[in-house]
């Protein structure tokens, strides 16, 4: 038992004496006078005493797990270093290392790797949460595009299939789980099926478009223009169109000047009922932010830049349709406003491209700003969910955190008011270049204008499907250079409301655009009709039907009454009260049939 006891003191013994001469060798490396070779030497900087070996010590050797290291404490051992040249202060800190590892019998090689691989696993814990973000954003774009594309597909078959059912889909649709119900704002009625912020209204609208039967009530179009300055008859032009070619009820939001509130008024008031009854209007007062309010007005054309501050201004409306002065619908409005059914749960706005030819854009070849996609887009048709504008944060290049709309627009023209020259539409530019998720874009048939023309016909899709809306911006009806334009504006604001719109429309601008072959426009002319005689048309249908309906008082009840009544409900299987109709007639037919007996005995009387 004592030779083992011997043998393990031995062993210790001779551990640190190989201890201490790995010591030595790091000193002298390191570049410090003497060696530490014999416990009595001393090395410049650390006392002859504070050096101890195992061997010194009496009976087994010690605990301390700094054999080999100096007795002293740490700040007796940083004592003389700060008495040194900084130099030499790294030395000796790096020799203090030096003998930790060695006495731990670490590798500072590995050491060297540990602390690396900590740092690339924080890096590499970050990306992955990154990733797993990116993951979770891109699925739920993807089920919501999905979910879009498979509802829109179910409504056309269930149209196709029993145009009946189109009543109960919607419905099933609204209270259907896989649809999240959030309804954007206070004063949505709980009647309306609100799907991703888009009123029920607006969904169904579509029915218009895709030839389905149209509701029996629907709430109104939002239709919104800024006039100022000599604006006022073109202004009227542009709500005639609307009025002439809709079948939905409208609700006009006119922005105009102090001075041109009674004109709107008086005329408005002077059309004939017929035409009347199909819209209403508000009237409101040009308004800028008090701190800035000249330099918005004057920042492109008088007030356009109001535009931009319609969803701060109408807070109680949810949509509106934002078109400028110089627009014509040649198709009904409620077309273009059927497009927020297919916005997705992203977009907060849609417009048309500003150009559709790259090699004549003006945007792409000499902007000094951001702008959307590759020629950027124009506002002068912008359909707007403006619950969404006022909720959203944009992205900007302006701060790193997202920007309501309220906050956004003044730092924008602050940045940029010495780049821009389209004023309001270089900045939705600058914001939906930002934010291109946030934008839905209309074929050029919605928006067309003479750069789809004026060197060429670049619009495909106007000479495929024709003109929907015509915009004549640079003054074109007002002046000979696209006499085109001009044409179509001087037939509509000449129109009479009364007249029958195939012989007092349709032919005459016929004729009109024949002489206009002179011009690249001009040549064009079938895109011009092409549309509008499909609605002058229907206007037309409309026309001759509102006057069929209006029974004489002094025509025979069942001729002029009864028949054509029981005839009309015929075509109206397709519903469920049309399923019904006879119960329309039952009694109906008794009272007819009564005051034709009294027509003829009062007439039997009088001989």
């Amino acid at each position: 038992m004592s030779g083992l006891k011997k043998r393990s003191l031995n062993a210790s013994t001779d551990r640190v004496e190989d201890d201490k001469q790995v010591t030595e060798k790091t000193l002298s490396r390191r570049g410090v006078n003497g060696s530490m070779s014999r416990a009595g030497d001393s090395a410049p900087g650390i006392p002859t005493a504070d050096i101890i070996t195992s061997a010194d010590r009496e009976g087994p050797p010690p605990k301390d797990k700094y054999v080999g290291l100096p007795r002293t404490e740490s700040m007796e051992i940083l004592a003389p270093m700060q008495q040194t040249e900084p130099e030499s202060q790294w030395i000796m800190l790096d020799i203090i290392v030096q003998c930790f590892l060695v006495q731990h019998h670490i590798n500072p090689i590995h050491m060297f790797i540990l602390c690396k691989m900590r740092r690339y696993l924080r890096v590499l814990f970050v990306c992955t949460l990154l990733i797993f973000c990116s993951l979770l954003y891109v699925f739920n774009q993807l089920v919501s595009s999905l979910e879009s594309a498979n509802h829109q597909e179910r409504a056309q078959r269930t149209r196709a299939a029993d145009p009946g059912l189109s009543e109960r889909a919607q419905y099933d649709r609204c209270n259907s789980g896989s649809v999240t119900r959030w309804k954007p704002y206070w004063r949505i009625s709980d009647a309306v099926c609100p799907n991703n912020c888009v009123t029920d209204s607006a969904l169904r609208s579509a029915s218009r478009v895709s030839g389905g039967p149209e509701p029996e009530r629907l709430e109104p179009v939002g239709l919104a223009v800024v006039a100022c300055g000599s604006r006022l008859e073109e202004t009227l032009t542009m709500l005639k169109s609307a009025v002439l070619f809709s079948r939905r009820h409208l609700h006009f939001h006119i922005f105009a000047e102090d001075d041109l509130h009674a004109g709107f008024r008086q005329t408005l008031e002077s059309w004939p009922q017929r035409f009347r009854s199909k819209f209403d209007y508000s009237i409101y007062p040009i308004t800028f932010p008090s701190e800035n309010a000249r330099e918005w007005k004057k920042l492109f054309k008088p007030c356009a830049s109001q535009r931009l501050f319609l969803p701060l201004i109408l807070k109680q409306v949810d949509s509106v349709l934002y078109v400028d002065t110089d627009i014509l619908f040649l198709r009904p409005a409620e077309d273009v406003w059927s497009f927020l059914s297919r916005f997705n749960g992203s977009h907060v706005a849609a417009m048309a491209p500003e150009h559709e030819e790259p090699r004549i854009g003006w945007y792409n070849r000499f902007a000094r700003h951001p702008y959307y996609g590759k020629t950027g887009v124009n506002s002068g048709v912008m359909l707007m969910n403006m619950t969404r504008i006022r909720h959203k944060h944009f992205k900007n290049d302006m701060t790193a955190v997202d920007l309501k709309w309220a906050d956004l627009l003044m730092p924008l023209l602050h940045k940029y008011k010495l780049n821009i020259t389209w004023g309001d539409q270089d900045l939705l530019n600058i914001i939906f270049h930002h934010n291109p998720e946030c934008l839905l874009v209309l074929e050029c048939q919605w928006n067309y204008r003479p750069d789809h023309c004026i060197y060429g016909s670049n619009c495909i899709s106007a000479e495929q499907h024709g003109v929907y809306v015509l915009h004549g911006n640079r003054g074109v009806y007002h002046d000979d250079k696209q006499p085109a334009f001009r044409a179509v504006y001087d037939a509509i604001q000449q129109f009479p409301f009364d007249e029958d719109p195939v012989r007092g429309l349709l032919l005459p601008l016929e004729e009109k655009l024949k002489s206009t072959d002179h011009t690249y426009c001009g040549r064009s002319r079938h895109a011009f009709t092409k549309r509008l005689r499909q609605t002058v048309r229907d206007l037309q249908e409309d026309h001759h039907s509102s006057r069929r309906t209006e029974f004489p008082f002094d025509e025979d009840p069942v001729r002029g009454l009864l028949l054509p009544l029981e005839e009309k409900l015929r075509s109206t299987d397709h519903t469920y009260c049309g399923r019904s109709r006879h119960a329309f007639t039952k009694r109906l037919r008794q009272t007819v049939r009564d005051l034709q007996e009294d027509h003829h005995s009062s007439r039997r009387t009088e001989v």
